[in-house]
């Protein structure tokens, strides 16, 4: 079947927490050099990262960040609504 999908204009899509968004963010960046993305977090720090941070980093070979890049997504879809299924201390 033909889904008519252009993989270089079709954002992809990532729901979750702080590792989550920076392996699909450094995933992104680095598939056909830089496939647009939108990041939907879910964690309080997730939620303040993916608002200012356009940093995409992952640990490597025991070294924090060493892999990564600067490629901010194409939105971020904040929505305090998954707050609501935090514990009060996160």
């Amino acid at each position: 079947k033909q889904f008519n999908i252009d993989r270089r204009t079709e954002p992809v899509i990532a729901i979750g927490g702080g590792v989550c968004l920076d392996v699909v963010g450094l995933a992104a960046s680095l598939f056909r050099r830089r496939t647009p993305y939108i990041r939907v977090p879910t964690t309080t720090l997730s939620y303040v990262d993916a608002s200012v941070g356009a940093k995409s980093g992952v640990n490597f070979a025991g070294s924090k960040n060493r892999l990564g890049g600067y490629v901010p997504p194409c939105a971020a879809l904040l929505d305090s609504c998954f707050f609501e299924t935090q514990e009060c201390r996160d």
